[in-house]
């Protein structure tokens, strides 16, 4: 039954605007027999699902080219976290420089989440073969749930932020694609909101038929589409919405402790995850080749290195655990012995001996969201406990105490040290936040970078800018050039 598995993601590349040739896409057509006699037994579903869920492991998500080009690093690259290093073979230097187009693109998630929604929408063609019960239920849930994903990832990328500024609720959005259709040329006539409606409408709608438990991370589960509705109503502004669902998951599930957070970024444990992919396989994707590549400080060659102004946000003598396992410093001799922050937290799989699973969710995340949405509901005492919640298993001790806008200040600082280096969430956070009411108004205002060059002391080759104000264009990335020469009726973001 493999080749069943594999016709998924063959037949997906018709609607991703993907550069294989037309032989290579039509190798299977979706009208042989071989997908006749597929789908019509439960375990035909279950392995389709199973494959439905290898689609996060596609470079764009977790794809681990070496590219620098998957959900684990470039967000980091396109804020302020990490700068590209001139040891290194320039890869994505584009991105950190905000020097992009559509020609060269920060990230292949356009085409990743669009095969993955293709995929999701042909097992959903298929579904009523299924009698109807618990297992139909559920495999229909979680393909939903899949697809509203994968919409979402294009939909923060390639679109406004509902909440970045006044008129985003109305601006352009992506296309929301419900039906398999290989021949379907999409366009853009939905606005951001309408978008944001429909993975909210969708998850909603399916969200009951899923387990109820938190047991099995490797499948979605109630707690981790609650977990994903909690970001997706952060982002639309709709804090009320994000309590509901975000309250449920803190309430249940406690974040990984300092003392086992270097066994969590070494696979060994999986507390406080609540939604993984599972990299077990010798030839299963390295995330950390998106940071660089060696074996060791004489070899190793670095694409990013942090930048000396977040590592210094980490206190050696309250937090060493975590301090100590999202970093290291090394004298890369490619760089003349100098000292070089590179992401630990990752990197590299060959000096560690293991391979990281994906984490696309995790409780931290929920924590963050739910004392942001409590402390913009102006619920500063809530905002403050939910927070310590999480402060409370990261350092040996803290004042936890904060108000007014120091405490938004702490919510968004703890939230860039502990999600540095996950699924772009520094910069989503500042993108979102350009709009929000009621927060320091330096949120406003765009990046304004440190100024400091790639090595561990500063010094080095800076980013060629180092400011991105709030109106600029970039913020919404170019959809890739060949997706528009496809489909002529997708519509360029502006200023590309």
């Amino acid at each position: 039954m493999k080749k069943n598995i594999i016709l998924l993601t063959v037949l997906g590349l018709l609607t991703t605007f993907s550069s294989c040739s037309d032989d290579d896409i039509y190798k299977e057509s979706p009208n042989a027999i071989l997908v006749d006699e597929f789908y019509k037994t439960e375990e035909d579903f279950t392995k389709a699902i199973y494959g439905l869920y290898q689609d996060f492991k596609q470079i764009g998500f977790y794809g681990g080219s070496g590219y620098s080009r998957d959900l684990v690093v470039v967000g980091d690259i396109l804020s302020d976290n990490l700068l590209s290093n001139y040891g290194g073979r320039g890869s994505n230097r584009a991105a950190n420089n905000w020097t992009y187009d559509s020609s060269q693109t920060p990230t292949d998630i356009y085409g990743a989440a669009y095969r993955m929604i293709s995929d999701a929408n042909f097992i959903l063609s298929k579904i009523n073969n299924l009698k109807e019960g618990e297992f139909k239920n559920r495999i229909k849930a979680e393909v939903v749930l899949i697809r509203a994903i994968a919409h979402f990832e294009v939909a923060r990328h390639y679109s406004e932020i509902p909440t970045q500024n006044s008129t985003s609720i109305s601006s352009i959005g992506i296309p929301y694609l419900t039906e398999y259709n290989p021949e379907f040329k999409a366009s853009r006539t939905k606005t951001i909101k309408e978008v944001y409606d429909n993975i909210t409408q969708d998850i909603e709608s399916v969200i009951n038929y899923l387990p109820d438990n938190y047991q099995d991370i490797n499948r979605l589960n109630q707690y981790s589409a609650s977990a994903f509705l909690s970001r997706v109503y952060l982002y639309n502004g709709n804090y009320d919405k994000v309590i509901k669902y975000g309250q449920k998951v803190v309430n249940e599930i406690q974040p990984t402790s300092k003392n086992e957070i270097a066994n969590f970024w070494t696979s060994k444990t999986s507390k406080g995850s609540l939604f993984e992919i599972p990299y077990l396989q010798a030839n299963d994707p390295s995330i950390g080749s998106n940071f660089g590549y060696g074996t060791n400080a004489n070899n190793m060659v670095m694409e990013f290195s942090v930048d000396k102004e977040l590592y210094d946000l980490y206190d050696s003598a309250t937090e060493s655990e975590r301090k100590n396992t999202y970093f290291k410093i090394y004298n890369l001799a490619g760089d003349a012995n100098n000292e070089n922050i590179i992401v630990n937290k990752y990197f590299p799989g060959q000096i560690k001996n293991y391979i990281n699973h994906a984490r696309y969710l995790r409780v931290e995340e929920v924590i963050f969201n739910l004392a942001e949405a409590y402390y913009l509901k102006g619920n500063p005492s809530q905002s403050l406990q939910i927070l310590n919640i999480e402060r409370a298993q990261r350092y040996t001790n803290f004042e936890g105490e904060e108000k007014g806008e120091e405490l938004f200040e702490a919510i968004i600082t703890e939230r860039r040290k502990e999600l540095a280096f996950e699924n772009g969430d520094r910069w989503f956070t500042l993108k979102r936040l350009l709009g929000v009411k009621n927060i320091p108004l330096k949120y406003s205002k765009g990046i304004k970078r440190s100024g400091n060059g790639y090595r561990a002391d500063g010094s080095g080759t800076a980013p060629v800018q180092l400011e991105l104000k709030e109106s600029d264009y970039r913020w919404q990335l170019p959809i890739p050039k060949e997706a528009i020469n496809r489909n002529e009726n997708l519509t360029q973001n502006k200023g590309y």
